[in-house]
């Protein structure tokens, strides 16, 4: 993908407001196509929003979301990763859809746990985040696992999977 090869050169701060001044039309309309479920158009005003401010680390979160959507697991981690790259302070939401895309991966399984738990370092009441170390935690400890599934019905509690999860540790 394009955004993926995007080179980035130290800036000064002036510079870099400048960029971000530049670019923020570009994200908006980025997010009035992604709200209104228009993906391909919403990408297109992201990747022209990284091409003035390649430390846009908002329009990288996106392209991440839309890729995800599409099921383009590689690219929606490297759009994950750098938006936690550039970001001033780690974004839980980044950090729990990464770790969701690794959780799929059975190498990448210590990555997604820590991505999961710095998530919930951040903010505690994050239910993806939550169920996604339910689901690491089963195989090992049934009982770490139905305290995250508990956890995460206590978030979120219509979450189904947690409940059918939660319904396997006890039997």
């Amino acid at each position: 993908m394009q955004w993926v090869r995007r080179k980035v050169f130290p800036t000064t701060q002036r510079e870099h407001k400048l960029n971000r001044q530049a670019a923020t039309p570009f994200y908006e309309k980025g997010d009035e196509y992604f709200y209104a479920e228009n993906l391909v158009a919403a990408k297109i005003e992201y990747e022209r929003a990284l091409d003035l401010d390649p430390e846009f680390s908002e329009a990288y979160l996106k392209l991440g979301l839309i890729a995800a959507r599409s099921g383009q697991t590689k690219d929606a981690i490297q759009a994950f990763t750098f938006s936690l790259k550039y970001c001033r302070q780690q974004s839980p939401l980044a950090l729990t859809k990464r770790g969701t895309l690794l959780l799929r991966q059975k190498s990448t399984h210590e990555k997604a746990k820590a991505d999961f738990e710095a998530a919930l370092k951040i903010r505690s009441d994050l239910p993806d985040a939550l169920f996604g170390l339910g689901l690491l935690e089963g195989p090992s400890s049934m009982e770490k696992a139905r305290y995250y599934f508990l956890a995460t019905l206590q978030h979120q509690p219509n979450h189904l999977l947690a409940y059918i999860c939660l319904a396997q540790s006890l039997s």
